[in-house]
């Protein structure tokens, strides 16, 4: 199967800031387009949980305190010491960095936190305000004038003149999330071994068992077990492998994700030469944990491939940013590193060793130039005006006076 590719290369990247200004005040007459989004607020207090486990996992290296840290799908989040003698030391270390919001949670041998209401609340709160200024920062970008964006009763209210005929791209940007996260890939786990053994078993004539092999720089050999399903019809391949698994975990509950992974998708086409010519899906197996978000990256620019002339967009991380890429690289050398945006996986390359410099470019997939160049002017425009801090969800459509 083909793979969408990211590069990881020495290219300066420049590119402006994103754009703050707000819409002006509706001066016209005559009908507008009214849209109601809901925002999944709840999500963006999952992402805190994510961020204190990935510190409290840079603390216990820094104290030298082996222990497992794990985090629920209800967010409660498990350190569990290899000693237990160490356990008042990780006690002490997780109260001193987040015990203003965090609270305790009972659990045996470990210690267990989760996010406090109050603490929850004001990132609810929060994420609310930022989406709002991040969509009329999208707003800005695509020169929609007339443009409004407010908040009524939790909900974001978008207006604009309803003759605009962008509607459906204005549409399509707003609900981009923009979230950029780098994951590390989990190949060789016993339970994408058992998941690909059943399906090669079973014979599924639409999900199919497959396997990616490759040898590391130290000589170490890696298995990476995956399912891969083509679209047909009306389902995608994407929903014929989350009907796969879900009816195994209903079936024997040994095919339950654990809380601490999840499985990522990415959509790509076959290459010319196959007889299938049907878009299909293949899975990645994720450890949960982000290691960088696009919080890291500075500056986006869109660009061509010299040699394909395939659409492309640069990116440039920040300092931070650039010296946690180069850290995650050095440690993860011989795995794969998958790069996920709005939920989907647009790369996963193996790590042959650290990646310095902090640059890097995320080529288009699919095979239709035209798609490919739309694909990476809206990617672009995410980038440029930042991620949505929660999914926003389209409610309501109509036209008002």
């Amino acid at each position: 199967m083909s793979t969408r590719a990211i590069v990881f290369a020495g290219l300066l990247v420049a590119c402006g800031q994103p754009a703050t200004d707000k819409p002006s005040a509706p001066v016209s007459h005559g009908p507008r387009r009214q849209i109601i989004y809901d925002l999944d607020a709840a999500r963006a207090v999952d992402d805190k949980s994510a961020t204190i486990r990935a510190d409290l996992e840079g603390a216990l290296a820094t104290q030298q305190i082996v222990a497992t840290v794990t985090i629920s799908m209800t967010g409660v989040i498990t350190v569990t010491p290899r000693d237990a003698a160490s356990r008042p030391t990780i006690e002490q270390l997780v109260k001193a960095d987040h015990g203003d919001t965090t609270e305790r949670r009972d659990c045996d041998g470990a210690v267990c936190i989760a996010i406090t209401p109050r603490y929850a609340a004001t990132i609810e709160k929060a994420a609310l305000a930022i989406a709002i200024e991040t969509t009329r920062a999208r707003l800005v970008v695509l020169e929609v004038a007339d443009a409004t964006v407010i908040e009524r009763a939790g909900k974001i209210v978008v207006e604009f003149p309803a003759a605009n005929p962008r509607s459906d791209a204005i549409r399509s940007l707003i609900v981009r999330s923009g979230r950029l996260e780098f994951k590390i890939v989990d190949d060789g786990s016993t339970y994408m071994k058992q998941v690909f053994t059943h399906a090669d078993r079973a014979r599924d004539p639409e999900v199919a068992g497959e396997v990616d092999q490759w040898m590391d720089e130290a000589g170490a050999k890696h298995l990476d077990f995956y399912l891969v399903a083509h679209d047909h019809d009306t389902v995608t391949g994407r929903r014929s492998i989350e009907r796969y698994l879900g009816d195994l975990a209903a079936q024997d509950p040994a095919f339950k994700i654990p809380a601490d992974r999840q499985i990522g998708f990415e959509r790509d086409e076959p290459p010319a030469e196959a007889k299938d010519r049907r878009p299909y899906w293949r899975t990645y197996y994720l450890d949960r944990t982000v290691q960088l978000t696009g919080a890291a990256i500075a500056s986006a620019q869109r660009a061509s491939d010299p040699n394909t002339n395939r659409p492309l967009v640069l990116l440039a991380f920040n300092r931070a940013g650039g010296q946690l890429f180069g850290e995650l690289t050095a440690r993860i050398a011989g795995k794969k590193l998958a790069t996920i945006l709005d939920d989907r996986i647009r790369s996963a390359p193996i790590i042959n060793g650290a990646i310095r410099g902090g640059r890097a470019s995320i080529m288009m997939g699919g095979s239709d130039p035209t798609s490919q160049e739309r694909e990476r002017d809206e990617l672009y425009n995410v980038l440029k005006t930042g991620a949505l801090p929660a999914p926003m969800v389209e409610v309501s459509s109509s036209i008002v006076p």
